[in-house]
């Protein structure tokens, strides 16, 4: 959604998820069960509808397994290999980052993932919490660093790095403008201000990213002291809070940083025919 006020979009989502996360925050407290979904349901309206809404929430689960396992290719280990070795000039590192990301590729490290994932959770549950945390821990010393840059750097300093980061694949010496001229050139419109047609549609994106907080719900059995009101408010909406808040920063210090214009052509162009940066993931430029 070209052109939409994405900060005014964060803001939406946070209305929206917040009453979700204290609706099933309130529920798990009153019924502190595992499968919380089911036995919220059953137990309010009928046990035949918890159970169609467990049976759908069963089904997406297992579709969006594929879908996550792809994005550890796709998201991550297959970008990080082709940006690093653009950076160090290692045209080995480039060429595993494209064969990465082949179909096979995709299928191959995925079902790896599924496997690693599914054998860690039935080692048992303080096992997989274990892991959870390490890996919050490893994702919040990569967020700070470029927290850190976001603030400290101009944009400028942005349109100079990335002149000289893009310059052997764009053959440009002003890469920055030739991402944006590329992208007008081939059908990308940014209306005038931020439009509320452009706005408001652009809010089911952070809302999916935050709204995810009420998870805990599933295994609000398993927590100790899950009957507290106090215990499960604080579990949903301070960590939703947290998701929005960070969000936020991110989103409203990249604009800054980047130039709202740079980051919708990036975007546009990552699914372009002629994409000056073919090869390139749009979201591994910054």
């Amino acid at each position: 959604w070209p052109g939409a006020n994405l900060p005014v979009a964060i803001l939406g989502a946070l209305v929206l998820a917040a009453p979700v996360w204290a609706t099933f925050a309130l529920l798990s407290a009153a019924m502190p069960r595992t499968a919380a979904q089911y036995v919220t349901v059953s137990r309010i309206l009928n046990p035949a509808i918890g159970f169609m809404a467990d049976f759908g929430f069963t089904v997406s689960s297992i579709i969006s397994i594929g879908l996550g396992a792809s994005w550890v290719v796709t998201v991550a280990l297959s970008p990080a290999l082709t940006n690093a070795g653009i950076l160090l000039n290692n045209s080995t590192f480039v060429s595993w980052g494209t064969d990465l990301n082949s179909r096979w590729g995709i299928i191959i490290v995925g079902a790896i993932a599924v496997v690693v994932v599914g054998t860690l959770l039935m080692l048992g549950t303080r096992r997989a919490f274990a892991a959870l945390k390490w890996t919050f821990w490893i994702g919040l010393i990569g967020v700070l660093p470029f927290l850190w840059v976001l603030i400290t750097k101009s944009h400028q300093d942005f349109v100079n790095s990335f002149n000289a980061f893009a310059s052997p694949l764009t053959h440009s010496s002003n890469s920055y403008q030739t991402v944006l001229n590329s992208a007008a050139k081939q059908g990308l419109s940014i209306p005038a201000g931020h439009p509320w047609s452009s706005t408001l549609p652009a809010i089911v994106v952070p809302f999916g990213l935050i709204v995810w907080a009420y998870w805990s719900s599933t295994i609000a059995g398993e927590m100790r002291g899950a009957g507290s009101r106090k215990r499960q408010l604080t579990t949903m909406m301070g960590g939703g809070f947290a998701m929005f808040v960070v969000l936020f920063l991110l989103v409203t210090l990249s604009l800054r940083l980047f130039g709202e214009a740079f980051l919708s052509s990036a975007v546009f162009l990552g699914t372009a025919a002629n994409n000056p940066l073919a090869g390139v993931t749009p979201y591994v430029y910054f």
